[in-house]
């Protein structure tokens, strides 16, 4: 995250023996990785294509939203519940919003094809975003992704960021090509399948930890469009202590470090043939 640091290729290879990548952030916007070498399948890479293009590359797009959705609904349960009793004005308000969500989330059966289902996502994020205004005390807020002015935001965008390379991580080592996506359209070195996957996970390991860290009392502030070494040290070690946090999953608990492992994994055996369908992760409270 600082400019004009020195690796030396000694920690690189060790790094590498140890499958330990090193990321490189810049004003929250990831731009280069540093993996262990691993050999990619050309048979795999043919196999996630025809996927893309089949019935049931949608039926994986329709599940990454799914997830998605319900973890943003979830999130918004679960901090309601601290609102029942102290704030009843504001709990009924956030039940009429919930209640809104999982209307639309209800829909995404009606969706025929990706710009579809992309609009469902659109229509309940909106409401989303509302809700995270209010848990934070700041109805004024606006999600904004590029450029963002202030420091909420901003610190979303890192936030995003430090995990945007965990599951491209996880991704590579399961030997898929990251740039064949199923949700989102594709770009020019853009890897668009770290988009797809990235977004059930923005919620429980992202969100929350900036919901929680303004409701301490915590200020995350920022300086000519960067965020503040403060807020970046309170950022990423509540991050890290999140990806670390075993968390209700299937049937047990698992770090989220290992669940965006799995999901990975899952996705590439979907892609092979060795798993019917793909069921993106869904958090429990």
């Amino acid at each position: 995250m600082t400019k004009g640091v020195s690796i030396s290729s000694n920690l690189i290879l060790e790094c590498s023996k140890r499958k330990i990548d090193i990321d490189f952030i810049e004003k929250s916007r990831p731009y280069a990785q540093i993996t262990y070498y691993n050999v990619v399948s050309n048979e795999l890479h043919l196999k996630q294509l025809d996927l893309k293009n089949s019935k049931k590359g949608f039926k994986t797009a329709v599940a990454i939203i799914k997830a998605k959705m319900k973890n943003q609904i979830n999130l918004i349960k679960y901090y309601s519940r601290y609102r029942e009793g102290s704030d009843e004005e504001e709990f009924m308000e956030l039940e009429k919003i919930i209640e809104q969500m999982e209307g639309i989330f209800k829909k995404i059966k009606n969706a025929k094809d990706v710009p579809m289902l992309m609009g469902y996502e659109g229509s309940l994020s909106v409401l989303y975003w509302k809700c995270f205004g209010i848990l934070i005390d700041n109805r004024d807020f606006k999600r904004e992704t590029f450029n963002a002015p202030d420091a909420i935001n901003q610190s979303l965008n890192y936030g995003y960021a430090f995990i945007y390379h965990r599951v491209q991580s996880a991704l590579l080592k399961t030997g898929v090509n990251i740039y064949h996506s199923f949700l989102h359209s594709p770009q020019a070195n853009k890897p668009t399948l770290v988009f797809d996957m990235v977004e059930p996970f923005r919620q429980l390991v992202v969100d929350r930890e900036i919901i929680s860290i303004l409701n301490r009392g915590t200020k995350l502030s920022s300086n000519k469009g960067r965020l503040t070494k403060k807020s970046v040290k309170v950022i990423t070690e509540n991050i890290q202590e999140r990806l670390a946090t075993p968390t209700k999953w299937r049937k047990g608990k698992y770090k989220l470090m290992t669940i965006i492992d799995e999901q990975a994994l899952e996705m590439a055996h979907v892609i092979k043939g060795v798993k019917s369908n793909f069921k993106g992760f869904v958090g429990r409270f």
